[in-house]
């Protein structure tokens, strides 16, 4: 396996997302310039606000007394703190992730998926359903009358598509990582429709694992997954004040959740996790040209993700292939060389591993010597 490398996820108050490799011993972040991350516009860092520094093989977060102070998990940092995978440190208006390598964020902590209703169990207008042939043909199905029919975007909302779909492509053209990759995703979904949070989440080993997310204690209706996840629909519901399966959680009144999409990250042949994403009540509802929208961009992000792991497993063998030939070349340098010359004898050895090394070696040894 390739090393995991640790780095911050920094997320800045505009959506832009920004991944930090911690190739040094020592990240000072603060307004001053001499800080090795810094902000000088951010009014609410302190011009030397916070370190980040290396502990052996660890890595730990410090305040150096700043004037607005720093928060660690939602809780102000007083003592230095020993980071682990997905801590989130806020500073000004700033939040930086810091992340191991591992590139999953536990499940359990995220999202929980809960039974109930499928939203288009009690038809009403609030629910959408459309598939990617559907998205790319502009149909999508109002349940409420269950009758297809066409959602063309209006010019602006058209002319807004195509720029989020541009920069999309240009984005993911870039090669990244995958943990970067699943950020940089789900930082183009929530910023291509407004949404407030969202989180990606890809099928590994028969279970659904959160890849990335903005925002915490998603609530997901397991129905909604199924769906998405077995017939490759994507689901909006405009208001879920409007929908009997969801207007009465408690969830989602206490986090005044309005509109949440659903959408699969499908290949040509399959479908390998989904992207969710909510809106507040003080944000606008979420429209059928979004959900189309995404719809298509998962698309090619399920794709860029496929292309990113079959680089990653091509990296990794070709690492394997140095690797063994390195030692083949060690296993050829302990054979002999060549025979000793005995009178009246021919002697001779010869060694073909079956694949690059083998586990037989030979010696020719003079009776009598050591």
């Amino acid at each position: 396996m390739l090393p995991m490398r640790h780095s911050l996820i920094v997320r800045s108050p505009d959506g832009g997302i920004k991944r930090i490799p911690l190739d040094r011993d020592f990240f000072g972040v603060g307004r001053a310039r001499n800080n090795e991350l810094s902000y000088p516009d951010d009014s609410g860092l302190s011009r030397n606000h916070l370190v980040f520094e290396k502990a052996g093989a660890d890595w730990t977060v410090r305040d150096l007394g700043s004037k607005n102070g720093t928060l660690l998990n939602s809780q102000r940092l007083a003592v230095t703190h020993t980071l682990v995978n997905g801590d989130k440190v806020a500073a000004g208006h700033l939040v930086f992730e810091f992340s191991d390598g591992s590139a999953t964020v536990p499940t359990h902590e995220t999202v929980v998926f809960v039974p109930g209703e499928e939203p288009t169990s009690k038809l009403t207008t609030a629910t959408v359903v459309t598939t990617l042939e559907g998205a790319m043909s502009g149909k999508i199905t109002t349940t409420a009358a269950g009758v297809t029919h066409n959602a063309a975007a209006p010019a602006l909302a058209a002319d807004r598509q195509m720029k989020a779909l541009i920069h999309a492509g240009r984005e993911l053209s870039t090669h990244r990582p995958l943990s970067e990759l699943f950020e940089v995703i789900l930082g183009l979904a929530t910023e291509a429709v407004n949404a407030t949070r969202g989180v990606l989440m890809t099928v590994e080993g028969g279970r659904l694992l959160v890849r990335a997310a903005r925002g915490e204690g998603f609530r997901i209706s397991g129905a909604v997954r199924d769906r998405v996840l077995n017939e490759a629909a994507s689901l909006l519901v405009r208001d879920v004040q409007m929908d009997e399966a969801f207007k009465d959680r408690v969830s989602i009144v206490e986090q005044k959740v309005r509109s949440i999409i659903a959408v699969p990250l499908q290949t040509n042949d399959k479908v390998i996790g989904l992207i969710y994403v909510d809106s507040s009540n003080f944000i606008r509802e979420f429209l059928p040209e979004d959900l189309n929208l995404l719809t298509v961009m998962a698309n090619v992000a399920a794709i860029r993700i496929e292309n990113a792991r079959l680089a990653e497993v091509e990296a990794q063998e070709k690492a394997l292939a140095r690797e063994l030939q390195q030692a083949a070349e060690i296993q050829r340098q302990l054979l002999p060389a060549k025979a000793p010359e005995v009178e009246g004898l021919e002697i001779a050895g010869y060694n073909a591993p079956c694949r690059t090394v083998g586990g037989d070696y030979y010696y020719f040894h003079r009776q009598g010597a050591l």
